[in-house]
Formats: C-alpha cells, structure tokens, sequence
C-alpha cells in the first residue's frame, strides 16, 4: 500500500466529498438514523469545501492511495464558543477498510504541524460522544475531553458531542 499525504486541490473536492459521504454512511451506522444516513449524497460537502477553500477559511488534508482519496483532515479557526482562540479540528475521516493502518495518524501529525506553523496554542474538536473509536484515537494524541459539551441537529435527530483540547 503507498500513501501520500499532501494538500488538496480543487480537482479533488468532489472525490473527498464523495469519500466523506462514502465513510459517514458506514461509521456513523450505529450512531445516527437511517433515515439521515440515506440522505447523504455524494456531493454533500462540495460546498463546504469550495468555500472554505476559496475564502482561505478551511485547510485540508488528503490521504492518497493509488490514487484515490482514503482520508481528509480538515481545520480551520476554532467555531466551538468555548474555545475561539484555538485551532479547530473539524474533521478527520477515513475509508472504514483504511482504519487502524496509521493513516489518520499521518492526517493528524500533518494537520498538527500546520497549526503549530499557524502560531496556535491549543487545538479544539467536537466529536460524536457515541464515536468510541474517534474518542480514543483523539486521547492517543494527548486531547482531553473536556467539561464542555454540545448537541447537533441533524433532520430531527439529537445527538450528543463532547469538546476535546490539547495545548500543543
């Protein structure tokens, strides 16, 4: 397996939308409704990307494996209330079948390197508090829930978050 890891272009938006959508789908089967699921087209985060790209208000990631996008980490300044002044983690997905090989590992060194280039001195996430699997893997990087947590909405569903930090 040969995988790079390197910034991403606008060519490759709609092919991390895709793998975005792709990997919600599976991971989050147990966690949110089918019903919401379902509704997750392929082109669901296009937007999002182009205009955080384009305003220079996100800066993302891509994992590479012959190449086809396996992974993205997404960052941006912190949007949790709590924490304004920190770097934000918004996201590091992987394909389920590229799980646990180190790759989400390689995303967040990347992406911890960048926010420490960018002067930060803490960095801030929201993650699913169902989400065991991202919850370890973000206490293997030295993140700390901590006594903040939040909800989100999603068509009708309630869903817990808990806010992780590290000082970097």
């Amino acid at each position: 397996m040969s995988i790079e890891i390197r910034c991403i272009n606008n060519n490759d938006i709609f092919d991390a939308s895709k793998m975005m959508a792709d990997s919600c789908r599976i991971v989050y089967k147990k966690v949110m409704s089918d019903d919401y699921l379902n509704s997750i087209e392929d082109n669901q985060y296009v937007k999002f990307l182009e205009t955080g790209l384009n305003k220079s208000v996100i800066d993302c990631f891509v994992a590479e494996n012959n190449r086809m996008i396996i992974g993205i980490s997404i960052l941006r300044k912190s949007n949790i209330q709590q924490y304004p002044d920190d770097a934000e983690i918004y996201a590091i997905y992987l394909l389920p079948d590229f799980i646990g090989k180190g790759i989400g590992h390689e995303l967040y060194i990347c992406s911890e390197n960048l926010i420490k280039q960018q002067g930060y001195k803490n960095c801030s996430l929201v993650v699913l508090s169902q989400n065991n699997g991202a919850i370890e893997f973000y206490k293997q990087h030295d993140f700390t829930k901590t006594s903040h947590s939040t909800k989100v909405n999603l068509r009708g569903q309630e869903l817990l978050c808990d806010i992780m930090r590290k000082h970097l």
